[in-house]
Order: C-alpha cells, then sequence, then structure tokens
C-alpha cells in the first residue's frame, strides 16, 4: 500500500501530531507515504500558514514529513495531467496527484481539498480519469473516523481543541461542543462524509468505521 498526501492534510493532520496515526491505520510504513516535491518549501516559505499554525508546529510538521518519500516523476502519467489542467477548482497540487498511476494499484490519494474532489466527479470531459480513482480518495473526515477507533475520545477531543481543530472549520463544529461522547463526534464525522460522498455518487474511499 502506498500513501499520496496533499499539503492540506499534511498541515491539518500534523498540527496534532496525527501523522504517525496514518502508519497504523493503513498498515504502511514511512516510505511508503509520498509528499509533493513542492511540500517542504511551501510550508518553509508561505508566510499565511503562520497564521493559521505556530512557528514550532510547523517546525514539527516539517521534521514528521522529512521521513516520507517525493513523488517520483515516473508515477505522474502526463496524459492524465495535461487532460486535468485547465478544470475549474482542481489546483496545482490536485492535479499532480489526480494524475499518480504508480506500478500497484494498492494505493489512496488523501485530500483535504473537497472543491477538487467535487470537481473531479462533476465534469464529463474527465469521467474517465474520475472512474480510474474511484475508491482511492479518502477525505480529511474519514481520516478522522478511523483514528477515533483507536482513541480515548476524551484525550483525543482534547488534543484536538488544544490543537485549534487543526484549522479546519468543520472540525471545529464537530468537537467544539460542550458534551463530547464517541457516538456524538461519529455521528458529526459520518454526516460531513455522506454528504460530499453522495455528492460525487459513492466515489470516496471508505469502509467500516464501526
Amino acid at each position: 500500500m502506498q500513501l499520496f498526501i496533499d499539503n492540506d492534510i499534511l498541515l491539518k493532520l500534523g498540527s496534532a501530531s496525527l501523522l504517525q496515526n496514518l502508519n497504523k491505520i493503513f498498515n504502511v510504513s514511512n516510505e511508503s507515504i509520498y509528499i509533493l516535491s513542492t511540500a517542504k518549501h511551501y510550508i518553509s516559505n508561505n508566510k499565511n500558514l503562520e497564521k493559521k499554525y505556530s512557528k514550532k508546529t510547523l517546525a514539527q510538521i516539517l521534521e514528521a514529513i522529512n521521513k516520507y518519500s517525493i513523488i517520483p516523476d515516473e508515477y505522474l502519467d502526463q496524459e492524465t495531467f495535461l487532460k486535468l489542467s485547465n478544470i475549474l477548482n482542481i489546483d496545482t497540487g490536485e492535479q499532480i496527484l489526480f494524475s499518480i498511476r504508480p506500478p500497484s494499484d494498492e494505493f489512496h490519494i488523501l485530500t483535504g481539498d473537497k472543491l477538487s474532489i467535487q470537481a473531479l466527479y462533476s465534469n464529463l470531459a474527465i469521467e474517465g480519469i474520475a472512474t480510474e480513482l474511484k475508491n482511492k480518495i479518502v477525505c480529511l473526515e474519514y481520516l478522522f473516523l478511523r483514528f477515533i477507533q483507536t482513541e480515548k475520545i476524551e484525550s483525543f477531543s482534547a488534543k484536538i481543541k488544544e490543537a485549534s481543530f487543526c484549522g479546519d472549520k468543520v472540525l471545529e463544529l464537530i468537537f467544539n461542543q460542550t458534551f463530547i461522547s464517541k457516538e456524538i463526534i461519529i455521528e458529526g464525522l459520518l454526516s460531513y462524509f455522506n454528504d460530499i460522498n453522495n455528492r460525487i455518487n459513492d466515489n470516496l474511499f471508505k469502509d467500516s468505521f464501526q
């Protein structure tokens, strides 16, 4: 299994020290986790990120992703990349990730960009590309549904709050409640997950959340 991760997921999981949890839930080594070639530069030099994340947090994220691999050029399908080049709401990072075709079919793309997911599955001009990626794309809410299966909800919720809800509005709505229980969190995450998955005709990756 190989994981290909966008910058948004790196930042949101890294802000709460959750990147290492990916190894466990997907049963992968650090060498099988791939990031964009621009990820380190983006996190190191984008001043806007310091408005959401502290310098200490960004440094810790950079330290964590140093253990990961860079996506090899040969994994990129150039024809697919070109077809995605002018699709509205698919930015350069997702354009690369959606063009990944590694030697093994055992891979997932982890993205926090819901607009790009919707764009992929709503444009008939790239319907073939979307079909190829059915059940390959993993969204943020799915990751949290998996994380909480092995965590104590009270301590996990406190960690998310301490990390300013990972800079994510949906996570803030779900975890910033007076009364927290595992059932309430699952219900909230499932609601957002199902909302986007239903809009793209059940094409996101999922398995049992219970």
